[in-house]
This record gives C-alpha cells, structure tokens and sequence, in this order.
C-alpha cells in the first residue's frame, strides 16, 4: 500500500477492534448529530501527467491514478480496475490562470446558474501566454465505489476536457443496458495514452462494461445513492477539486 503523509486523512480504516460494535441503522451516531449529507469531501482520482508536479518532482509516474486527499495509489499504470458508479452530477468551475498561480474562483452545481450558462455559451479570455481559453470547465463527476476493496470508499471520478467524451461514453454505456439504476452495472477504468491534433501526448480514463453489480451490494448502492441525491439537491454535494488545474493546450479536446 501506498505511504501517506504525516497528518493526511487515511482512505483505508485500520483493523476494527473486536470490541467495537457499529450503532444501529436506525440510531443516531454520537458526535455526528450534526452532520449534514454534504459535510463529507469526496476523494477524487487524479490522472497523472507528464507535467504533473508529482511527476516531475519524481514522485509518482505518468499514467498512474491516485486519491487526491491522501495521494494513495488507487491505480497502477496500465492497471484495469473494476468499479460502480453511485451517482452522477454535473458541476462548473471557474478557474484562474494556471500561469499566476491557478486554483478555483468559482464553482457551481446549479445548471441554471451564471457558471453553467458560461459554459454552455463558451465564453473564453486570454490567458498569460496570449492563447484563448474557456473561463468556465465543465465536469461530469461520477461518485463510484471499487467494489472489490475490502473496505469500500467513495471516489468522485471527474471527466472534463479531454476527458469529456469519455464521461458521455460511459454515460452512454450505461444508458444502454436499459432502464436500470446507474449502480446496477459494473465497468472498468484504466488510464490510456491518447496523442491530439497538435501531438501532444496525455492520459485519458477508458471505461468498459463489466457485468452487473452483485445483489449483496446493491442495497448499499441504494442507500449511497438516497445520500448522494439528498447533498446534491440541497447544493451540497463537494469533491476535492483544488489540487489539479485542467490542462488549457487541450482545449481543442472539448
């Protein structure tokens, strides 16, 4: 397993005490009385690139997909990973210019909102190097559970740029296995390398159909699901998103 950092959050719970017994279904948990459904920060997978800080410093390898709280390897490059997608959303951000520091101005979960109206009317600036880029990305995030996981942990996978058509294909997917939940089937990820028009090389996600999802664990899809939908009709529905800036040579990709 992958090392963490002094003080990071750890994805993968250590050995329950046998003493230990969970509270039951319908009893309130001490100390999180207060708690609201969208309190929780999602993990995201983050793809790694060749100019990913990580990659460059020499710390991780091109291609491979990590958790972006702890930075735990989740996949191996070139690895296949089977998984379940819970839930799927939209979201918009805006972000700064990746060359005065980057990170998120904006972020919205309303496809009504200014964010989302940006996005879908392409308004785009100049950036520091004098190329136009979109002000607002739009993402198709996708909760998934990796069912095999001795301990199952939601993940946001998040598909935008060059990333999009991959979101819709596994959207697609989906769609086409008829009028069944999203978390009745199962698929695989594995990180691929794609070249562009300009030829550029980067890694993208590549999703396939795996079977369906088993009958021991779809009952605890279900009620992520009743979760998941409750944060996200009150707006409060939040992934991980500041750690990767989306990459702007790529725009054509959209």
């Amino acid at each position: 397993m992958a090392k963490t950092k002094k003080n990071e959050l750890a994805t993968t719970p250590e050995e329950k005490p046998s003493w230990l017994k969970p509270v039951g279904e319908n009893e309130v948990v001490e100390g999180m009385e207060n708690m609201r459904p969208g309190d929780l920060l999602v993990p995201r997978l983050v793809l790694m690139q060749g100019l990913s800080p990580q990659v460059v410093e020499g710390e991780k390898v091109a291609g491979e997909v990590l958790n972006s709280l702890t930075a735990e390897l989740i996949l191996e490059k070139n690895a296949i990973k089977e998984f379940v997608p819970v839930y799927h959303y939209l979201e918009w951000i805006k972000w700064d210019d990746r060359e005065t520091g980057g990170g998120i101005q904006a972020r919205s979960l309303d496809p009504e909102g200014e964010l989302a109206q940006m996005a879908m009317r392409q308004v785009k600036r100049t950036n520091s190097k004098g190329n136009e880029v979109l002000v607002v990305t739009e993402y198709h995030n996708f909760i998934v559970l990796f069912p095999d996981d001795k301990q199952p942990i939601p993940h946001v996978i998040s598909c935008a740029k060059t990333n999009i058509k991959k979101g819709k294909k596994l959207l697609g997917l989906a769609r086409f296995r008829g009028r069944y939940p999203l978390f009745a089937g199962k698929y695989t990820v594995q990180a691929i390398l794609e070249r562009n028009s300009k030829n550029q090389t980067y890694y993208v996600f590549e999703f396939t159909n795996a079977g369906w999802a088993s009958k021991e664990n779809y009952k605890e899809y279900e009620k992520l699901y009743t979760t998941l939908k409750e944060a996200y009709q009150q707006r409060r529905l939040v992934s991980d998103q500041e750690v990767e800036h989306p990459i702007e040579s790529n725009e054509e990709e959209m």
